[in-house]
């Protein structure tokens, strides 16, 4: 009987270790992501209240740990988009991973754009909500330069460089656009 639970014993001292260092090292991802992380609560009246959030999470919005504690995502959303929260954590809680893009402002209340990939997790049979947010200002920057970029070379390509006038490359694709609108409706 001694040597079985000696047995015992050891088999929970190594699944406790084991779940310590499990501990450890998820805790360590969570801090160390580039990306803000929440958790947040999911069931009963303050669904969406913030319970956790890393250090970039911090950085990000210019908050505190102890300031994020008192607020709820929704605080971090703008009002047209705390608006449709209910509906994305329903959705959230019945298995949906939500994945989409929206604006977010910080302390200071300067408004960012955020992509968001937003799951359900259940510790102890209690749900949770796990979101990530990663600001995409840069990227949202870049994608208008490329737009400005693309409609000037769609510019100059159409036009010549030193009278400003419409190329022969333009004509033939006007032309080309007004035949077809005649074949369509049958017009001279």
């Amino acid at each position: 009987h001694i040597i079985e639970t000696f047995k015992n014993f050891t088999r929970q001292n190594k699944i406790e270790t084991a779940l310590r260092e499990s501990e450890v090292r998820y805790r360590s991802l969570f801090e160390q992501s580039g990306d803000a992380i929440f958790i947040l609560k999911a069931e009963g009246p303050q669904t969406g209240k913030i319970l956790s959030a890393n250090k970039a999470a911090c950085h990000m919005y210019g908050y505190t740990d102890e300031e994020f504690l008192r607020l709820s995502i929704t605080d971090l959303d703008t009002p047209e988009h705390a608006a449709k929260a209910p509906e994305r954590i329903r959705r959230i809680l019945e298995g949906e991973t939500l994945r989409l893009e929206i604006a977010h402002k910080g302390k200071d209340g300067i408004v960012f754009p955020v992509e968001v990939s937003a799951s359900c997790m259940q510790i102890d049979g209690r749900k949770f909500i796990m979101a990530l947010y990663r600001d995409i200002s840069k990227r949202k920057e870049i994608e208008g330069d490329r737009d400005i970029l693309i409609r000037e070379l769609q510019h100059l390509s159409q036009t010549d460089g030193l009278t400003g006038l419409f190329n022969r490359q333009h004509l033939d694709k006007r032309l080309n656009e007004e035949m077809e609108r005649a074949r369509r409706y049958g017009t001279p």
